[in-house]
């Protein structure tokens, strides 16, 4: 059983993607506190694929994330809200809108949380054996995204040494 107690929620503002959320506490002293946190407005779980072709490539985005206001090199990634869709299907899907590629196996290599201190945001990672590439991505109009094939053995050389001014995002070292 925790040693914090939980309030009831209140809804600072909901947006069309995003729910602010302050939720009252007691922590273990008897003190009165409350956490702000974020939700997605739509119930969803995030997914996120690593692609490698035959010949041992892993398949990353550049893309232009908004609150940062820069670049940064991701694994393709995006929402399951369609409602029942399995995640094999969501992974399927975003690989070949966002990067032209797709793959005939999606295997669920991890399941956990995001950010547990901001948000209580789910997540599964895919590994997509043998890509191949299909078809020019059709990407959506908020989307500026780049596909960057890098030999897994030059990988980790890659993420160290990053084009300046473009972020690395963490979920590629799992």
């Amino acid at each position: 059983m925790p040693k914090i107690k939980i309030g009831k929620d209140k809804i600072l503002r909901r947006g069309k993607f995003l729910t602010v959320i302050s939720r009252p506490y007691v922590d273990v002293s008897q003190g009165k506190g409350v956490w702000e946190m974020i939700r997605r407005s739509t119930p969803s779980r995030s997914i996120a694929i690593a692609p490698v072709t035959r010949t041992n490539e892993i398949i990353l985005i550049k893309t232009y994330r908004i609150p940062i206001k820069a670049y940064i090199i991701e694994l393709c990634a995006g929402l399951r809200n369609v409602k029942k869709e399995r995640g094999t299907i969501t992974a399927r899907r975003e690989l070949l809108e966002e990067t032209g590629y797709t793959a005939p196996n999606f295997i669920k290599a991890a399941a956990g949380l995001l950010n547990a201190g901001m948000s209580d945001e789910e997540f599964d990672l895919y590994l997509a054996e043998n890509a191949t590439y299909r078809r020019k991505p059709r990407l959506e109009n908020a989307e500026d995204i780049s596909v960057i094939k890098i030999p897994l053995s030059k990988l980790r050389h890659f993420l160290d040494n990053p084009p300046r001014g473009v972020k690395i995002d963490l979920k590629i070292y799992c």
